[in-house]
């Protein structure tokens, strides 16, 4: 069975998930490294993630997806973020009630989809290998519900160099590297 050594740090006031890559080996200093506080009171855990997550793969794949192709160059809490806004409209009877359906919501409409990458006449295949398997390491985590609550609920998002039109009828909850978060 494939798993992957995730090692989650609780800091205070939010949960950000910190990431081995799916082919790091453990080792007794690894463990012993991982079960050290570390960083200013923060507890590190190590969970392992089964295969299954309980999800279709492809449900998987497009939160993958979403994480890559919309914040790869975020911090990790931001990837997360990303991810949890996706999961946040599954639940909003006002989306569709599926990842994928939310993820690729009018994507035939060319620059005028939910999410920037489906509709942009570019491939959706991620290209760049260890952003693309975090980016599937993060939406493990945030499937399963490990993490905590980072966006405070939010259901939109945008990056702070652009104004779209529907920022200012929405509620404002958190900032999260470049990207601001809305409810």
């Amino acid at each position: 069975m494939n798993r992957w050594l995730i090692a989650l740090a609780l800091l205070v006031p939010v949960s950000v998930p910190w990431i081995l890559p799916p082919t790091a080996k453990s080792s007794p200093a690894t463990e012993a490294a991982l079960h050290q506080p570390a960083m200013n009171d923060a507890i590190i855990y190590t969970v392992t993630l089964p295969a299954d997550l309980g999800v279709p793969e492809q449900e998987y794949k497009c939160l993958a997806q979403a994480v890559y192709f919309e914040a790869r160059s975020e911090p990790i809490q931001g990837q997360h973020a990303v991810a949890e806004v996706v999961l946040n409209r599954v639940d909003d009877a006002r989306f569709p009630d599926t990842v994928c359906g939310v993820v690729f919501q009018n994507e035939q409409r060319r620059h005028r989809c939910q999410f920037s990458f489906a509709c942009d006449g570019r491939s959706d295949k991620p290209r760049e290998q260890r952003p693309w398997e975090e980016a599937r390491q993060i939406a493990a985590v945030v499937l399963l519900g490990i993490g905590g609550e980072v966006t405070n609920e939010a259901t939109h998002y945008h990056a702070t160099y652009v104004q779209p039109y529907w920022a200012n009828r929405l509620d404002r909850t958190v900032q999260v590297g470049q990207h601001i978060f809305y409810r």
